[in-house]
């Protein structure tokens, strides 16, 4: 998760330190779990996830 952490920092820029970890745990589910859903309610947070994934697996409530 970590190294997860890293890419995401070194791609696109995050507000918080929570937005990191849920970004980033998201991410390492991702690998397990391919048809998991990003839902998040900041779409700054929703545009940084759409670099990593397809926009179709994210929702902004």
């Amino acid at each position: 998760m970590i190294l997860q952490a890293i890419e995401i920092l070194r791609t696109t820029w995050v507000k918080s330190v929570f937005d990191l970890a849920h970004l980033s745990a998201y991410l390492t589910a991702k690998k397990i779990y391919p048809d998991l859903i990003f839902v998040c309610a900041d779409s700054i947070l929703a545009n940084s996830g759409k670099k990593f994934v397809d926009e179709t697996y994210i929702k902004v409530v």
